[in-house]
């Protein structure tokens, strides 16, 4: 689970949406039918805009201040890895740039944190067994980890 970006739950369609499913798809695969929605121009400039967001080391920090609080939490066995921390910080990148944003804040870091990083938490059997989450964690360590006043303000 680790080498996903991030994991999002889209839930199930409505009965009749699947149903439209079934009836306009059934065993057809309609490759003809897909369109390309980006070129590949397109994306290498998406990308270099997203090279170009700024992470003060303010708000690096903060990101790996989270993930040396999963890594030290005894209801957990494997913590955020320096991959998830990497990932976390690619992630707000991308997150600042569609708020319209050419700088990451602390809040940009709290709403990907549960979606990049809580797939990535593993939990020792007495918590699994007595239902604590690994969101349940996570969200604990958000609450207890503060981001320092720098990381709060833009510095780029």
């Amino acid at each position: 689970m680790d080498r996903f970006l991030i994991r999002i739950t889209m839930g199930y369609p409505k009965p009749e949406e699947e149903r439209a499913m079934l009836r306009n798809l059934g065993d057809e695969i309609p490759f003809d039918t897909v369109r390309a929605v980006t070129s590949a121009a397109e994306l290498v400039d998406a990308q270099r805009q997203i090279a170009a967001v700024y992470v003060s080391d303010a708000v690096s920090d903060y990101i790996v201040a989270l993930a040396e609080g999963t890594r030290r939490h005894p209801q957990l066995v494997m913590g955020a890895s320096p991959r998830a921390t990497r990932a976390l910080y690619r992630a707000a990148k991308v997150w600042a740039a569609m708020e319209g944003r050419d700088f990451v804040t602390p809040d940009d870091v709290q709403t990907l944190a549960h979606p990049v990083l809580e797939h990535r938490l593993v939990l020792e059997s007495g918590a699994r067994f007595s239902g604590v989450t690994a969101g349940a964690i996570l969200k604990e360590i958000l609450e207890r980890t503060e981001a320092s006043p720098e990381a709060a303000a833009h510095e780029g």
